[in-house]
């Protein structure tokens, strides 16, 4: 009886460490690409830099100082990684597709953080949103969201 206990507790665990494994993984991959999209145009600005820390508080309600260490986290990564398939494989393992629209919206706020949308950018968040499997409907959504919500920031100014 207090083996079957045990087992119970012990897999409820395992459950959870599961779990936290796949949120991390979530935030690294969706931070890493956020600096992947930042860095295609060979700019990688403090208002990028802002941005990528504006949405990663916001989607993983993150403290700023926890926002800093995951973008720090996410540009190693990036660094390390010879593609983007194992960072969206971990989105797409860890979240509905239609949680991954947001992800998309977060590229496009990132992009646009500085004003200008190059085409190496665009053609990034294209392909990540088939990667992704986001429709081209719902992305066309996430950038007029991403980009009311950069006029909205840039008011604030």
């Amino acid at each position: 009886m207090l083996k079957k206990l045990k087992d119970i507790f012990k897999v409820k665990s395992n459950l959870e460490d599961s779990e936290t494994l796949s949120s991390d993984k979530l935030k690294v991959g969706a931070a890493a690409l956020l600096v992947e999209a930042a860095l295609m145009d060979e700019n990688f600005d403090d208002s990028e830099r802002e941005a990528i820390t504006r949405v990663l508080k916001q989607k993983f309600e993150l403290t700023h100082e926890e926002s800093n260490q995951l973008l720090d986290e996410a540009e190693i990564q990036q660094e390390r990684a010879i593609d983007v398939h194992r960072f969206t494989q971990s989105i797409n393992n860890a979240i509905a597709p239609s949680d991954r629209i947001e992800i998309i919206q977060m590229l496009w706020e990132v992009v646009y953080a500085d004003g200008a949308l190059d085409k190496y950018e665009a053609a990034l968040i294209t392909q990540l949103t088939g990667l992704l499997h986001v429709t081209s409907a719902e992305n066309a959504k996430a950038k007029k969201a991403a980009l009311n919500s950069v006029c909205l920031d840039n008011k604030k100014v």
